[in-house]
């Protein structure tokens, strides 16, 4: 059974840009989208943890996606979308890529952090 077929989710991949202030301070831009509708698989780990502040709740998610996906730690994923079209994750950034988990070149891991913040 291939990897494929289980890759029913679909997300955008985007990638920092930087964009130069009048002052001449640079800030990240996320608005460089690296690749759409990406073929994925993302669940989420077991656990919550608060943040700095105390509206703010870490979730970490785990997700694969394809062998040879041009994937970094500087990227962010956006719009995680299940097969039915509900969005679970409207961004999360990236803490680690694996780009060959165990030598098997069947799929690339990625640990994601999603930060929700509550009023």
């Amino acid at each position: 059974m291939s990897l494929e077929m289980h890759l029913v989710m679909r997300c955008t991949i985007a990638r920092a840009g930087v964009e130069t202030l009048d002052s001449g301070e640079q800030k990240k831009q996320w608005n460089n989208v690296w690749a759409t509708n990406v073929p994925c698989f993302v669940w989420q780990l077991s656990g919550k943890e608060r943040a700095e502040s105390a509206l703010d709740t870490v979730i970490s998610h785990r997700a694969i996606m394809e062998y040879g996906r041009d994937v970094t730690e500087k990227d962010r994923i956006l719009n995680v979308v299940d097969a039915g079209g509900q969005t679970l994750i409207t961004q999360a950034d990236i803490d680690f890529v694996d780009h060959n988990p165990g030598g098997q070149r069947s799929h690339v891991e990625l640990n994601l952090r999603e930060v929700k913040t509550y009023d």
